[in-house]
């Protein structure tokens, strides 16, 4: 919902700032979700499709990613 209002209200000036919430969303959820769960599988499967989206528009958002889903596949 924050992401949203920011989206709204035009608060987001560059892509690494969207980026880097996306991935505090898609973090807190493989978090605070036990991995077996659907949230998290729910949460890895936007992490993944988020990549696809993100890279070709900001190259550090890849090895930041790939460290997240590194971290869900190890859970």
């Amino acid at each position: 919902t924050l992401m949203r209002q920011k989206i709204g209200r035009g608060s987001y000036s560059d892509i690494e700032g969207f980026a880097q919430d996306f991935l505090r969303v898609v973090q807190n959820a493989m978090t605070y979700n036990p991995p077996d769960t659907f949230y998290f599988d729910l949460a890895l499967k936007l992490l993944r499709e988020g990549r696809r989206i993100l890279e070709p528009h900001w190259a550090p958002f890849r090895a930041m990613a790939e460290q997240r889903e590194a971290e869900a596949v190890e859970a």
